[in-house]
């Protein structure tokens, strides 16, 4: 059973941010380097006295990840202990590629980033036969079924949460990733736009 969740340190070093463990445990679930990093987004699990608490970025940071340190899968941290170096989103061409490379449609703002919850293979329809889940232009709301996370044969429905960086009501911009691909806890799925009302 996971216990609450945790935010990651925020520590600047002139022009470089780092994200830091927020307590001492075991890291683990990291993001690699080059990954996109959206703003209360999911970062990894930090597994405390053997319970996993889910590790977010901080609702008001988000970036590339430049640097990933965990070297190791339950890698030991300390409180304080630097465990990625993020950059804006403009390197790499990042920005265009959470925004699908065109300015958002009438009545919506910047793009924002729906991440995978946990870790698995992404599917955008039930069966091969099936329609997908959603498509560029469908409205988001609460409980919206965007795909199916499969790990280990078993499917898992994803549903579209409001949260930090991402409004009640959306309208998807951009699937990020395949259908089929496998994607990381924390990794962007889906580009969104907001929807006024």
């Amino acid at each position: 059973m996971s216990a609450a969740p945790l935010q990651l340190l925020v520590e600047t070093d002139g022009d470089t941010t780092w994200l830091a463990a927020p307590a001492v445990g075991l890291f683990t679930e990291a993001l690699a380097a080059g990954a996109l990093a959206a703003p209360g987004s999911r970062a990894g699990t930090l597994l405390r006295l053997g319970r996993p608490h889910a590790v977010h970025l901080p609702p008001d940071l988000g970036g590339t990840v430049l640097e990933s340190c965990p070297a190791r899968v339950h890698e030991p941290v300390g409180y304080g202990t630097r465990l990625y170096r993020l950059g804006p989103l403009q390197e790499g061409g990042a920005r265009e590629a959470l925004q699908g490379g065109t300015a958002p449609a009438d009545g919506a703002d910047a793009a924002g980033i729906f991440a995978s919850p946990q870790t698995g293979r992404f599917w955008h329809r039930a069966a091969p036969d099936e329609p997908p889940f959603v498509t560029p232009g469908t409205v988001l709301t609460a409980g919206t079924v965007v795909g199916m996370i499969e790990v280990m044969k078993t499917f898992a429905t994803v549903v579209y949460a409001p949260g930090p960086g991402l409004p009640a009501r959306a309208r998807l911009a951009r699937l990020l990733v395949g259908d089929g691909d496998e994607v990381e806890a924390g990794a962007p799925l889906l580009a969104v736009e907001t929807v006024e009302d």
